[in-house]
């Protein structure tokens, strides 16, 4: 999930995009968009590719033990 400093510079790059307006404006716009990224529960990239390495890595060790199975099955249908 998106730190608050993460956060935080998110909003900024979105406020500083914005042409010159009333503070007033821009401070509900910021807490708009604060309110809205925090609902959507994003994460960042770097957690995202976490996950999806360790989801790699499972699945594989996934397909070790089936093949061990297969092999184990194999061995005590023969006795």
């Amino acid at each position: 999930m998106l730190s608050n400093e993460q956060l935080g510079k998110l909003v900024q790059q979105v406020l500083s995009a914005i042409p010159d307006g009333t503070q007033e404006i821009k401070n509900h716009l910021h807490h708009a968009l604060v309110t809205g990224l925090q609902k959507l529960d994003v994460v960042t990239r770097e957690e995202f590719e976490i996950q999806t390495a360790l989801l790699q890595r499972s699945g594989d060790m996934l397909s070790q033990l089936e093949q061990q199975v297969k092999e184990l099955e194999k061995h005590f249908i023969k006795q």
